[in-house]
């Protein structure tokens, strides 16, 4: 059985492996996808988001700690 190749199945895919191998990913980039690039100034201001799992955009409210853990 084949897939077809898109780009929503390929980011899927790509999410997917950066949650299983985080270390791939290095300190510059997560396996979340956001609207924008993420910087201090959006501390604890809302952004959409989502992951391997999602099919949409889900809202995400940023705190200092996971800036550096992600």
């Amino acid at each position: 059985m084949s897939t077809d190749f898109n780009p929503e199945y390929e980011r899927r895919r790509l999410q997917s492996i950066a949650e299983q191998h985080p270390d791939l990913l290095g300190d510059e980039f997560c396996p979340r996808q956001f609207t924008q690039r993420v910087t201090r100034k959006d501390l604890g201001n809302q952004m959409l988001y989502r992951d391997s799992r999602m099919e949409g955009w889900y809202v995400f409210t940023f705190y200092h700690f996971i800036l550096h853990s992600s």
